[in-house]
């Protein structure tokens, strides 16, 4: 158990999901097929605080998201809404969800959960 702690503490996911969601709703080309540079997403905005307060600022975090839904396709809100379901399920089973702050063993865990959210759109895509 511990060890699943440290590759996949769940604590870093939920504003993983938001800030991957974000930026697929933000994702634009211009008229050459070149992606457009975006802003920053809500969730790095927020980062610093959800490392300190994580409940608390992933409810401002969700709040911020809804203008975002309408633009994903069915397949993206359908994969976001999975995730976002199978992250609350962990974090009740296995920790809960506090507003404890992180601790650096979340670094790991956001770059390998990164890695799997770009997979399953690639494979998507592919």
């Amino acid at each position: 158990l511990c060890k699943r702690r440290y590759l996949r503490p769940s604590t870093c996911r939920p504003a993983l999901c938001c800030d991957y969601m974000e930026r697929r709703a933000l994702f634009e080309k211009d008229e050459n097929g070149k992606i457009k540079e975006t802003r920053s997403t809500n969730a790095k905005r927020y980062w610093n605080a959800y490392s300190s307060r994580p409940a608390k600022t992933y409810q401002i975090i969700c709040e911020n998201l809804r203008a975002y839904e309408r633009k994903l396709n069915d397949y993206q809100l359908k994969q976001f809404e999975e995730w976002t379901q199978d992250i609350m399920e962990d974090i009740t089973r296995i920790q809960g969800f506090t507003n404890q702050a992180l601790s650096e063993l979340y670094l790991p865990a956001y770059y390998q959960q990164l890695t799997m959210m770009k997979n399953a759109f690639q494979k998507k895509n592919d």
